[in-house]
């Protein structure tokens, strides 16, 4: 993404939007539901006061849930960053407030029949821009597509440089496989399973097992600990002649 060309407006919003929705995809968990039907008022302060610390959450409400399981979940600082570089892109202020109804995914294109609160037709494109009068990515076909044009110019990059296995995975990388992304990644660095199925807005922690081939893991750690060397690993197996 960062070599492509952004020779014009929209393209440099297009990009900070899209380089903000897979940090978030790849960091936060989300469904691809719960982006498209936040706000930006989604993201909001929590206080600690054991530590005094104020931190961003993302507040993944009722509405916007799947089974309408709340949660909160932390904003890690490279997500905020790429919200704020986006926010500012389009004219809206670095950080949002807890009433701010503006759809977090919006497009670069405007609305072509808005006006202003007084009914004043906005006729010109740019003055659409001026009054912050966008479009939204409303559908998770949207934001499929979204993710799988950026993958997609990725691989076609990797491809020109030789790298063929990385280039077949973002072929068949989606939202979906972020957010597996995410949970494999967590429980590798030790994060605490309950804490992942928080993460991801599992009632059930055997979902997250079973998400995150957890249970193989752990069953395969354990082996190895009674039985050293019994089990198969790729070191030690090459194909035959």
């Amino acid at each position: 993404m960062e070599e492509q060309t952004k020779d014009t407006f929209e393209a440099r919003q297009r990009h900070v939007r899209d380089r903000f929705l897979l940090i978030a995809l790849r960091e936060l968990g989300l469904r691809s539901s719960e982006l498209v039907k936040a706000s930006m008022g989604a993201f909001r302060r929590l206080s600690d006061p054991k530590s005094g610390r104020s931190y961003w959450i993302m507040h993944v409400t009722m509405e916007t849930a799947k089974g309408g399981l709340e949660r909160k979940i932390p904003v890690t600082r490279q997500v905020f960053e790429a919200l704020v570089a986006y926010r500012e892109a389009f004219g809206l202020q670095a950080l949002p407030g807890p009433a701010d109804t503006t759809p977090l995914l919006l497009s670069p294109r405007t609305h072509r029949n808005a006006t202003t609160v007084r009914g004043v037709p906005l006729k010109t494109v740019s003055t659409r821009r001026d009054f912050g009068k966008w479009r939204a990515i409303t559908s998770r076909h949207g934001l499929y597509y979204v993710v799988k044009q950026r993958l997609g110019a990725a691989a076609t990059f990797l491809e020109s440089i030789g790298d063929h296995d990385r280039k077949t995975q973002l072929e068949q990388a989606s939202p979906h496989w972020l957010r597996h992304t995410f949970a494999k990644a967590a429980l590798m660095q030790g994060e605490d399973m309950r804490s992942v199925a928080a993460w991801l807005g599992h009632r059930d922690i055997g979902t997250t097992m079973i998400y995150t081939e957890q249970e193989a893991l752990d069953l395969i750690r354990q082996t190895e600990q009674v039985r050293p060397d019994v089990l198969a690993f790729e070191a030690q197996w090459s194909p035959p002649r």
